[in-house]
């Protein structure tokens, strides 16, 4: 199954990120709470402290041509998609990080009541998996990390063979090309690949060349 991560390289900050990503293949699970769609984990915020002590990595899955999505997370297409290729329903001994995530679901209004009056905290985490259906296109990926039991760093790895390859985006500046290729040398990955996204000729998509 193929997973996309979106990154920014607008800032020092946001490099690091990258970086971080690609060098240590650390991923960083953020706040639940702080994301940018305002109903997102926040459609029953009677069950927010139950959230306080996890993480959530956000992935985009099936596909990395929709415009939208480089547009919103890579910096207006000049940023970098990380691609992933991750087996599918091991078992939860045999499964990596990156494995035991699960799709967000897409409801309309006629769901929101039911999980914003619920005062159930075992179903906390089903807040973390519901989204607006007007988000669908970003087809969601989520991984929970738990920073209470298990580890308080909100920084996870995956697997080095996981990572298989790289998107540059219309827009990637040469500089920030090379400095991708550095890091990936760095890590010493020998097979990831790279591609450069393009504007499609027929529809309103990305088409990807291999560099």
């Amino acid at each position: 199954m193929k997973l996309y991560k979106y990154y920014s390289l607008a800032t020092k900050e946001h490099m690091a990120y990258a970086a971080q990503a690609i060098i240590k293949r650390e991923l960083y699970c953020g706040d639940p709470i702080t994301f940018n769609d305002p109903f997102d984990c926040n459609i029953a915020t009677h069950l927010n402290p139950c959230l306080k002590k996890l993480g959530v990595a956000c992935l985009s899955g099936d596909r990395a041509d929709h415009v939208l999505m480089f547009s919103h997370y890579a910096d207006r297409h000049k940023g970098i998609a990380l691609v992933f290729d991750i087996v599918e329903d091991a078992t939860i001994g045999d499964s990596t990080f990156l494995g035991l995530g699960q799709w967000v679901d897409y409801v309309d209004h006629e769901r929101l009541p039911d999980l914003a009056s619920c005062h159930d905290c075992s179903r906390a985490r089903e807040a973390v998996f519901t989204k607006w259906k007007k988000w669908e296109y970003e087809n969601e990926y989520r991984v929970l990390a738990d920073l209470e039991e298990c580890d308080p760093s909100p920084v996870r790895k995956f697997e080095q063979d996981e990572l298989v390859g790289v998107i540059f985006g219309l827009h990637t500046p040469a500089c920030d090309h090379r400095e991708v290729d550095c890091w990936l040398s760095q890590a010493n990955y020998k097979t990831v690949w790279r591609k450069k996204a393009m504007l499609a000729d027929t529809s309103f998509s990305l088409e990807f060349k291999f560099l």
